[in-house]
């Protein structure tokens, strides 16, 4: 495990459920353009940085052990527009950041959490695979995909260890609202408050949804993880519908007609995303445990008692 961890884009939504959770006993420096929206235990700092402006990463690498990249400026979105601007201030600083992990002496390994829901793209269905074609139908997940491909990259010129977490869609009723992180929180909230849900397409594109606290468990199964698989899926295996997501909500929440209009489908969603999460069973004897029945009553359960 590590001892110093550096959180790049650590006070959001992932960040701050790592450094509660997965890095509660190391020393966490979180850096980002803006501190944690809550509070930090006394093993967690903040240091300011703009990841985009940052030309040289030395300064911010000092004792660390492991490096976990969570920053991306893109969030899933139809269309090329913005596309240099965003590769600017993604790929290139990511790019700088290696640079920097390669000239250091004892160079920390590097976590990059990219995007198990998107980088497969339509990818053959069901139970994608590690080893799946990966063809990404957005600009989000393209990014996402060349960042792992550049981590490989690193790894065969400068001997950089790093793992790569195809992560599903985490929730819990912590999401940000105002950011529209997390579809389940999202649909309770508004179901709860009698509002209109606006879904894209038929409602039958399915995800694979998973607990923030079972991928919190892991990512910390990977992290002690020694063995030669770099990409490693977390998500349930398991998937369900627009609809369907739901129809359970509305269930849990006592309604009986939800307010939900359907919209014309966008490019840039996969119709089926389900993962495979065999390598990960095999390699860390990980599995998840909250099934999404159990995890979206916690949701409610936790919204109710926030407001």
């Amino acid at each position: 495990m590590p001892g110093t961890v550096l959180l790049l884009g650590g006070s959001g939504f992932l960040g701050q459920a790592l450094a509660q959770t997965v890095f509660a006993d190391r020393m966490v420096r979180i850096a980002d353009r803006v501190a944690p929206a809550d509070p930090q235990g006394a093993n967690v700092s903040y240091q300011p940085m703009d990841f985009a402006a940052t030309q040289d990463f030395l300064p911010y690498l000092g004792d660390v052990d492991w490096v976990v990249h969570l920053i991306s400026t893109v969030t899933p979105s139809e269309g090329t527009d913005n596309l240099a601007a965003e590769i600017a201030d993604n790929l290139l600083p990511t790019i700088r950041l290696l640079d920097g992990i390669a000239r250091k002496q004892n160079a920390p390994k590097v976590l990059f959490v990219s995007s198990g829901g998107t980088v497969y793209g339509e990818g053959g269905g069901f139970l994608l695979s590690e080893r799946a074609a990966a063809v990404p139908i957005c600009k989000y997940a393209a990014h996402k995909l060349a960042i792992e491909k550049y981590l490989h990259l690193y790894h065969v010129y400068h001997g950089l260890d790093y793992r790569v977490i195809r992560l599903a869609n985490p929730y819990n009723a912590r999401a940000q609202f105002t950011k529209n992180q997390g579809a389940i929180p999202i649909f309770i909230e508004l179901m709860r408050q009698g509002k209109p849900i606006t879904v894209w397409g038929d409602g039958e594109h399915r995800r694979d949804y998973i607990h923030i606290d079972d991928a919190m468990h892991g990512i910390g199964a990977i992290l002690g993880y020694q063995g030669p698989e770099r990409v490693l899926n977390v998500g349930t295996g398991v998937s369900v519908s627009t609809n369907e997501l739901l129809a359970l909500i509305a269930r849990e929440l006592g309604v009986i007609a939800p307010d939900v209009r359907y919209t014309p489908a966008r490019a840039c969603d996969v119709g089926v995303n389900e993962l495979d999460i065999s390598l990960i069973k095999t390699c860390t004897g990980w599995e998840p445990r909250i099934s999404l029945g159990e995890g979206v009553r916690r949701c409610v359960h936790e919204l109710k008692m926030k407001n």
